[in-house]
C-alpha cells in the first residue's frame, strides 16, 4: 500500500475515532483582538529584520538573513481579502487576532521563503491559557488552493509570555485562532497518522476511540503541566 493511500486511511480512521469523543461545548468568553496597524519595512538579505511590534502593531514578523535573494520591501496590513472572509465565515474556530496580509513589493500571490519566518500575535484581552484549551490554540494560514485554513502548533515557550508565535515557509494570510475541539482533534489525528507512517508504526495503534481518546487527553495534560511548570 502506498504512503498516500495509507495516510488518507490513517487520517480518516483517527479522525472518526477522535470526533466520537469530542465535546461540542460553546465558548462564551468574549475575546477582543488587538487592532492591526499597517507597516512597510525594507528587508535586507544580510541581517535579521523585525517587521512590526507586538504592542504597537498587534503582530510581529522575524525575518532571518537570507530569506530573500535580494533586498525587498515587505508590507503588512489588516487583511480585507478573500482569505479574511474565509476566516470570518467558518464556524470551526474563534479568531484570537485579526488576519493580516503580508506582501512583498513586485511579487504576486503566495511568496515562498528560503528561511522560516516567525509570525507572532499578542494573546487577546479576555483570553487565558487553560488545561482545557491549550491544545486548541493555533497559528493558522489560509490555503488558496483548497480555500481552507491550515493549522500550525504555536511555540510553547512564547505562549508562556502570552504571545502566539509560529513559523511559516510562505507569506499568505496568517492569524492566531482557537479551534473548536473537533478541529483540534482532526489536526492531532492527521499528525499522528503522518508520524505512524514516518516511524512505520501500525495504523491500528491509534485507530480505536478509547486509545486515541486517552492519547489526546494525555498529551494535552502533559503539555499544560509543562506550560504551568516552565519545564520545556
Amino acid at each position: 500500500m502506498n504512503n498516500k493511500r495509507l495516510n488518507s486511511r490513517s487520517v480518516a480512521m483517527m479522525t472518526v475515532a477522535c470526533l466520537a469523543f469530542a465535546s461540542c461545548e460553546k465558548d462564551d468568553v468574549k475575546i477582543k483582538t488587538d487592532p492591526i496597524k499597517p507597516i512597510t519595512v525594507e528587508v535586507t538579505t544580510s541581517k535579521t529584520t523585525t517587521v512590526g511590534d507586538i504592542k504597537n502593531n498587534g503582530y510581529q514578523l522575524t525575518i532571518p538573513a537570507g530569506t530573500f535573494d535580494t533586498d525587498v520591501t515587505v508590507s503588512v496590513t489588516d487583511s480585507k481579502s478573500e482569505a479574511a472572509s474565509a476566516y470570518k465565515k467558518t464556524g470551526a474556530f474563534t479568531l484570537l487576532s485579526s488576519p493580516i496580509s503580508i506582501t512583498v513589493e513586485g511579487k504576486e500571490g503566495t511568496v515562498w521563503l528560503k528561511e522560516l519566518v516567525k509570525v507572532s500575535f499578542p494573546m487577546p484581552t479576555g483570553f487565558a491559557v487553560t488545561e482545557k484549551n491549550i491544545y486548541t490554540i493555533f497559528g493558522s494560514f489560509y490555503n488558496p488552493d483548497t480555500k481552507s485554513i491550515d493549522y500550525i502548533y504555536p511555540d510553547w515557550n512564547d505562549l508562556q509570555r502570552e504571545i502566539i508565535t509560529f513559523t511559516t515557509s510562505h507569506f499568505s494570510v496568517p492569524a492566531a485562532v482557537q479551534a473548536k475541539e473537533a478541529e483540534a482533534i482532526k489536526k492531532f489525528a492527521k499528525d499522528k497518522a503522518a508520524e505512524s507512517i514516518k516511524t512505520e508504526k501500525k495504523v491500528a495503534t491509534y485507530s480505536t476511540e478509547s486509545a486515541l481518546s486517552n492519547l489526546y487527553n494525555d498529551v494535552k495534560f502533559r503539555r499544560f503541566y509543562c506550560y504551568k511548570n516552565l519545564i520545556f
